[in-house]
């Protein structure tokens, strides 16, 4: 997501708080708590929005809340359900098969991204993820040059093979965790990397783009010239 979408965003949801507080003095002591917790998680997704590397910790805490939230929901449901209060099972009727949904769809991916995942949910929404952001399990950060996926060879200049999954999952696993990220198309099919180990660049994109997902990914070396062309905003 581009910065300034990430601006707007951070923008709409500081109205939607000023919104939320705006009643403080006529409420009731319940409803300023709700408005505080309320306001409160909207800031910690500010603070995502606006540094997303630095403020990796302000994601951890809202997917946090979020896994907290859902698994609330469905305690609350499966509870009635046991009491013996009938539940319909339609989609936007509370219960707990639906609570259970969105428990598995949304809760257990954000717990899995608030205890320490890479590129999961919101993190990879925004681009969080990369080496520069990810911690080791000692809080310390990892070196530039660790990888989950050992890191192309000399004689490496292109990773493509359509309908191999291993080959996607090592290019998604050296964009999270070895290259980094120097410049993006302005349309986002395309995005260049740097090899901090060789310096060489590293083109990413999607030749059967209009495949359902985009396709297969490639990663394939392209020269100083081509990126100053095709990446003329480029970071150093």
């Amino acid at each position: 997501m581009s910065r300034g979408a990430r601006w707007f965003l951070a923008c709409v949801i500081l109205l939607l708080m000023w919104m939320t507080l705006a009643g403080w003095d006529s409420d009731s002591t319940k409803a300023r708590v709700w408005s505080v917790a309320i306001a409160g998680f909207m800031g910690l997704i500010v603070i995502g929005l606006l540094a997303p590397k630095r403020a990796l910790l302000a994601f951890r805490l809202t997917a946090g809340l979020v896994a907290l939230g859902y698994l609330g929901y469905f305690i609350s449901e499966v509870v009635q359900l046991l009491r013996g209060d009938q539940q319909q099972l339609r989609v936007g009727r509370p219960s707990a098969l639906m609570a259970g949904l969105g428990l598995l769809v949304y809760g257990v991916p954000a717990l899995i991204f608030a205890l320490g995942a890479k590129r999961v949910g919101l993190a990879r929404l925004f681009g969080a993820g990369n080496a520069a952001d990810t911690e080791h399990r000692d809080g310390r950060e990892p070196d530039a040059h660790f990888s989950m996926a050992p890191p192309p060879r000399p004689d490496e200049v292109e990773l493509y093979m359509p309908g191999d999954p291993a080959t996607a999952l090592r290019i998604a696993t050296l964009i999270s965790t070895h290259l980094r990220e120097i410049g993006r198309s302005e349309d986002g099919w395309t995005s260049l990397y740097e090899d901090p180990g060789d310096a060489r660049l590293w083109e990413l994109s999607y030749p059967q783009s209009s495949s359902h997902g985009g396709g297969p990914p490639r990663l394939a070396v392209v020269t100083a010239a081509e990126a100053a062309h095709r990446y003329p905003d480029r970071t150093s």
